[in-house]
Order: C-alpha cells, then sequence, then structure tokens
C-alpha cells in the first residue's frame, strides 16, 4: 500500500505505543474487546482507495434500479419478513479484499451488507492510534469531509433523529456476550444508546417497552444489531418477536440484512466483482474447483463458508438456492510486518439517510485462509484496524 505513509508510521512505531493504544480503547469501558487490535493500521494508497470508491458507486446505482428489487424478492426467507419496509438501507458495509491482479493491488468484492457496523468503536480506535502518536499528518479514516466529531453527529442524526434518546434502543441477543460489546458500549458513551437484550423487550398492544433506570419505557426507534440467524440458534424465550405487527421504526430495516447480502453477490457486475452463482442456477460445476469457494447466504462472521469446496460438498448442499459458488479473490500478501507477510480486507461503510455517504472505513488483517478477527487470536501483527487515506481524497 502507500510507502511513505508506512514509513512515516514505522518512525513513529514502538510497542509502548501500542500498548497505549490497547488501553485507551478498553480501559473506558466494562466490556473490553474480545478479538486482537492489530499493532498497525493501514495506508491505502490514491489509486487504491479511488478504484473502491468507484466500484462502490457502480454498486449503488445497480442495487437502486427495479431490476435489483425483482432480484431481491427472494432473498428474505419464509418468516422472516419484518413489515413495514424501508425504501432503502441505513446503512451499506462494502467489503473489499486487497487484492493482486496483473502484478498491482485492487480491490475485489468479498461482501456487503446494509446492517450496521462497529462504527463508534472505529472512531475510538483511530482516536486511540492518534493520541498514541501513530498517525502520521495528513492522513484519516473519515471520507466525505468528516472529522470524529461531524461523523458522530451524523451517526447520531440517523440512529436518533428527532426521537427522545430514552425511546431508541441499540437490540442485541444478549450484547454482553456478543464478540462486538464493546461496540455497544462505545455506542452508549458517544451517542447515549444503550444497548438492551432483545428477550428484556416486551409488547403492550403494538407498542414495545423495556425497563430504563426500573422504569417501563415505551420504543420508538431501534438501532438493530439482531441477526435473525443467531436469534434461531439461541432459542430464547421472546415476548415479542421483530416480525410481529410493531410501531416501531428500525435503524436499520431487518428486511435490509437479506437484501444487501451474499444473494446480491450474483446481480452484481463490475470489474470487482467476482463472478458469482446460486448453486442452485449452475448448469454444470466447474472443473476448476479450486479456483472457487461456497458460502451458505444467510451466515455472519465467516461462518459456513468453505474455501476449498469439492464437487460432493457442491452436490450436497443442504439449501442450493441459498448456497452461493464464488469465484476466489487472490488475496495480497501485501505488508510487510514483523511476524511475517499480511494480507487483509478494507470495509467501506456508509451512511444512508437522504442518500448513501461514504462515512468512514474498518480493516482488517490477517495470515490465515479467513479474515474474520475471531479466527485469527494467537499471531501478532493481525487483527482489528483501520485505514487511513490522505485528506485529499474522499
Amino acid at each position: 500500500m502507500d510507502s511513505a505513509g508506512r514509513a512515516a508510521f514505522n518512525e513513529l512505531f514502538s510497542a509502548q505505543k501500542y500498548d497505549k493504544v490497547v488501553s485507551a480503547v478498553n480501559d473506558p469501558y466494562e466490556w473490553k474487546t474480545e478479538f486482537r487490535i492489530c499493532e498497525t493500521p493501514v495506508f491505502l494508497t490514491d489509486e487504491w482507495t479511488q478504484m473502491a470508491i468507484d466500484a462502490c458507486d457502480s454498486i449503488i446505482t445497480q442495487i437502486q434500479t427495479p431490476e435489483f428489487e425483482a432480484h431481491a424478492k427472494t432473498a428474505i426467507p419464509a418468516g422472516e419478513e419484518v413489515p413495514n419496509p424501508a425504501p432503502h438501507p441505513s446503512f451499506l458495509q462494502i467489503d473489499f479484499a486487497i487484492a493482486e491482479e496483473n502484478g498491482r493491488l485492487v480491490p475485489k468484492l468479498i461482501e456487503l451488507q446494509g446492517f450496521a457496523s462497529m462504527f463508534c468503536y472505529q472512531s475510538e480506535l483511530d482516536t486511540a492510534y492518534r493520541t498514541a502518536g501513530l498517525v502520521p499528518d495528513g492522513w484519516t479514516q473519515y471520507f466525505s469531509g468528516h472529522n470524529r466529531e461531524s461523523f458522530l453527529a451524523a451517526l447520531k442524526k440517523l440512529i436518533v433523529g428527532n426521537c427522545p434518546i430514552e425511546n431508541v434502543v441499540l437490540l442485541e441477543i444478549e450484547p454482553s456476550k456478543q464478540r462486538t460489546k464493546i461496540d455497544f458500549q462505545c455506542t452508549e458513551r458517544l451517542l447515549g444508546i444503550a444497548p438492551v437484550c432483545i428477550s428484556e423487550v416486551w409488547q403492550e398492544g403494538t407498542t414495545l417497552m423495556y425497563l430504563r433506570e426500573g422504569k417501563p419505557t415505551p420504543i420508538h426507534r431501534i438501532y438493530n444489531r439482531v441477526i435473525f440467524d443467531d436469534l434461531k440458534s439461541k432459542n430464547l424465550p421472546l415476548k415479542f418477536h421483530p416480525t410481529d405487527e410493531i410501531e416501531v421504526e428500525w435503524i436499520a430495516h431487518p428486511n435490509w440484512f437479506h437484501k444487501l447480502s451474499k444473494h446480491t453477490l450474483p446481480f452484481l457486475k463490475h470489474e470487482a466483482v467476482p463472478e458469482s452463482w446460486f448453486v442452485s442456477d449452475l448448469s454444470e460445476i466447474p472443473d476448476d474447483l479450486d479456483n472457487f469457494v461456497l458460502k451458505p447466504l444467510y451466515s455472519f462472521a465467516g461462518a459456513g463458508v468453505n474455501v476449498n469446496p469439492t464437487k460432493e460438498d457442491i452436490l450436497a448442499a443442504p439449501d442450493p438456492a441459498a448456497t452461493l459458488l464464488q469465484r476466489k479473490v487472490k488475496y495480497a500478501e501485501f505488508l510487510e510486518t514483523p511476524s511475517g507477510r499480511t494480507k487483509g480486507e478494507v470495509r467501506l461503510m456508509y451512511l444512508w439517510d437522504e442518500k448513501p455517504v461514504l462515512a468512514s472505513t474498518l480493516v482488517r488483517l490477517t495470515r490465515g485462509l479467513l479474515s474474520s478477527v475471531s479466527k485469527n487470536t494467537q499471531d501478532t501483527w493481525i487483527g482489528a484496524t483501520t485505514g487511513y487515506h490522505r485528506d485529499s481524497i474522499g
């Protein structure tokens, strides 16, 4: 990636400064990180950043067409459609591998989500790197003219709107047990939105209620972090279900978790988008399966992904219409570190109020087959981090 940014960071780095980053992220919170914080951010070149933004622009155009609406009609599993759908997602996450193609680094789409991400945590991580003195001048993780203050203000406006803060909750399944739980506490500290377990919410008529400081309180807006697959696996006793007819505004509406997902990949056409097919649509199985990966549509954090599928695996897919065969991406081992060469993914994170606005980044570095930070916990110079680009871009 950017050699000047990397050289400047190397001059600034020390193990003591890294320890300060980890402490600055964790110390304010009872719920600490359960994933590894990487020693280094990634410094993105102007060329790579612009290619990724151009790919995002194309993707966003494609998902606002009538053709996409027709494609997305089959995305929501039976029994999981939530009433009162929204015309667009509140958030858009677009994940790119830092890939190698014809001797240069390029973005290749891995996944996209119409779901929330670790917005507040990423802001805290950026602040921690800066406070430790590890960010050279002229670099930012924010886009669209944002800084930390304007980004958090835009995020709060999107989630809270004009609603009293006590009537807004961050809804999750057993928040204190989630690997992303530190983001929930960051969100409460920075935005004032409390994390609430879905099992602690009940329904009175068409209104949802929760206890706030021991007092029954109506919920008017939900900052949604509930994933239906997780909900089904937990078997929690619920006093309401998201598919019920209730008077609440979802940020983001749960239907978009399905509509913008792996289900979208076969629809998209762009040089940054690897070819993908539903297994049910395959006329024949490719001979070169070494170049493909098999993915369930409805999973999270890499669950169920088969990076070395066989013909038998494909034929045995339990739900061919909900299983994706995707051409593999050649991740570049682009980053030289004291622990060896490293590869990674960059998430471009959009806030979508009146229109989609690119706001920030999230990066995961790995030496494993999967980039989920939950898969790589023992090594060094890998893990969760952020991406910096020059102030002049975005």
